[in-house]
């Protein structure tokens, strides 16, 4: 009675995703939008109060509680006609097995993320020095700055030329278009393109941030379960067993 009434889901955790469910692959793609919370194993409730004093853990953190646990969690309620030997182990070998079934995929996903991030921000870099290498090769019209101030020659001037930016063969406008060849464009339009690139790598840098740092928060999930690493699923990150097997 006690410990069913422990286990009783609290308000706030309604609406939350069973905790024992990964996500969709639809939903590893919305993660870091989404906020998806799961709910806390029930077990997390008992835990507390195997701490609060010798009484209660003795009370509390027995094999007989830990073994109603597993069954209630993970059998339906069934009960077992010989108990475990160790039901608390068993307990939480299962739940960190889930649980890093549940980060694993996540991890994968922000770890492509990441490096899809940096190869389009490598990409918008390239083009901004591109650019700003032909700003500073813009030839002036009149090479000679003294023959400006030639009463004749200055008379005899048609026209004011616009500036031309040279950018090289393989540049990738704005639209994703690589130029075959080399080319010219004016002034206006590589100072456009330049605020459009400045802009997109911006903004890329920035989701490369966030994805970094869900990346790094998934990473000490991971290393706060301490699923033995024969229990790993995969390769686990900053784990010495991992790195040299």
């Amino acid at each position: 009675m006690i410990l069913d009434y422990i286990l009783e889901e609290t308000p706030g955790n309604r609406g939350h995703k069973d905790w024992k469910k990964s996500l969709w692959c639809v939903e590893i793609k919305k993660y870091c939008e989404s906020n998806i919370l799961w709910k806390p194993p029930p077990f997390t409730r008992v835990l507390p109060l195997t701490m609060i004093s010798k009484e209660m853990n003795e009370t509390f953190d027995t094999n007989e509680v830990w073994t109603y646990l597993y069954e209630k969690e993970f059998r339906k309620g069934k009960g077992y006609k010989r108990k475990p030997a160790d039901a608390k182990k068993m307990m939480l070998d299962k739940s960190n097995s889930i649980v890093m079934k549940r980060y694993l995929p996540l991890y994968e996903f922000e770890k492509k993320e990441c490096e899809s991030f940096i190869a389009e921000i490598k990409v918008v870099m390239k083009q901004l020095h591109k650019l700003d290498t032909g700003f500073s090769k813009i030839k002036p019209q009149i090479r000679d700055a003294s023959l400006i101030d030639d009463d004749e020659k200055i008379d005899r001037l048609p026209i004011i030329l616009p500036a031309m930016v040279k950018l090289p063969k393989g540049y990738v406008d704005t639209w994703g278009h690589v130029t075959p060849h080399e080319i010219h464009v004016t002034l206006e339009q590589a100072t456009r393109d330049r605020i459009v690139h400045q802009r997109t790598g911006t903004q890329l840098i920035r989701k490369k941030k966030r994805s970094k740092e869900i990346v790094e928060n998934i990473e000490r999930i991971i290393e706060k379960i301490g699923v033995p690493c024969s229990a790993h699923i995969t390769w686990v990150p900053n784990c010495s067993y991992c790195q040299n097997h």
